[in-house]
């Protein structure tokens, strides 16, 4: 009986998770491009987004996520140094995790009077997802008062056995990097 509770818990407590996180799988099968009016056709997409309100103006969020480099400053736990060669569409960023491993991501998209971009990141054969796109948008809530959101849309690649937990894994991952951001520009350090 106690066996069964904790197992109900635990499915509980997974279905409390993904639908917090606003977890979704795209039944349209597109993802619109808010910054081109295309549509981009995708199968089997998923999507997570990670919305935070931070209390300082939208340049100073955008000081931080604008700049493109320096990823480790809001996600020191999985970067240990992050370059870019410009801030522009089709600008390389070099990621390099504290395990020694690389990932390169290219910039799709870059708006900074609309305070956004996007971004895509190289697909490799032992990462478990592919056509992983980002997209990061600052929105100007009030003078001193402002939203950060980050999202990732993805395909699940058809052999990873656990699609649900890649999905809390990726919800994970953008909630430290909001939070990161949301910390450093709410302490006032410096961009």
């Amino acid at each position: 009986m106690q066996k069964a509770t904790s197992i109900k818990l635990v499915v509980l407590t997974l279905t409390t998770i993904i639908t917090t996180a606003s977890i979704a799988k795209l039944s349209d099968k597109q993802i619109n491009s808010e910054n081109s009016g295309r549509s981009h056709l995708v199968s089997d997409n998923y999507k997570v987004s990670v919305r935070k309100q931070i209390n300082a103006p939208a340049e100073n969020v955008w000081a931080i996520v604008g700049a493109l480099d320096g990823m480790e400053k809001f996600m020191a736990a999985y970067v240990k140094h992050s370059q870019i060669d410009g801030l522009h569409v089709g600008a390389q960023r070099i990621m390099v995790g504290h395990n020694g491993k690389t990932q390169y991501e290219k910039i799709e998209t870059y708006r900074p009077e609309a305070r956004t971009y996007s971004y895509s990141v190289e697909d490799k054969a032992n990462y478990p997802l592919k056509n992983l796109r980002n997209h990061v948008r600052v929105e100007v809530l009030s003078d001193n008062m402002s939203m950060l959101v980050w999202t990732s849309t993805y395909d699940e690649k058809a052999s990873h056995p656990h699609p649900a937990i890649l999905q809390i894994r990726m919800n994970e991952m953008l909630d430290t990097m909001v939070t990161g951001v949301k910390k450093i520009v709410e302490s006032g350090s410096p961009p």
